[in-house]
């Protein structure tokens, strides 16, 4: 997983958190990095297949998880999984109603779709519609190691299955 390291001389004061650097997820032999990838409170199960999207690279296949606001009951969070499907569409589906899939032609309508849901739960709503590229970041297509494997700018990604033994 990501981790994010600070300074031991640097304490949260009145201006916010201290400066962090974002350290690169670990390497396995030859570079490759192993699926599932944990980024924080996003998890990357699959990566799929680059494909050309309104705005956005959309991978069929692509797969991550995240927790966020839960639909159901809004003073707590739940597990949301979020896929690129053929079409290519996205699709938002939260663990605590499994029923319910959001879907939508790009990662910003799923992930406006979920916010309307949100408001009509009860949740806090937004006061602003999101801003564009929103359900990109919320999908985890936006994250840098994430981007820079979608564009085949890295080394490949290993299942842990797929790992040879020592």
């Amino acid at each position: 997983p990501a981790t994010i390291l600070t300074s031991p001389e640097d304490a949260s004061g009145p201006a916010g958190p201290p400066p962090a650097i974002l350290r690169p997820p670990p390497c396995r032999r030859g570079g490759a990095l192993t699926l599932p990838l944990a980024l924080g409170p996003l998890t990357v199960h699959g990566l799929g297949v680059g494909s050309a999207g309104p705005g956005a690279i959309l991978p069929v296949g692509f797969r991550s998880t995240r927790l966020f606001t839960s639909t159901r009951r809004p003073g707590r969070r739940c597990l949301y999984t979020c896929r690129v499907v053929a079409g290519p569409r996205c699709e938002i589906v939260s663990e605590d109603d499994p029923g319910r899939v959001l879907v939508g032609p790009t990662p910003d309508v799923c992930h406006g779709r979920l916010l309307q849901a949100l408001g009509e739960a009860g949740a806090r709503p937004r006061a602003m519609p999101p801003a564009p590229g929103a359900g990109d970041d919320f999908f985890g297509l936006t994250h840098p190691a994430v981007r820079r494997f979608l564009q085949g700018e890295a080394r490949t990604f290993l299942r842990p299955e797929e790992e040879e033994e020592d």
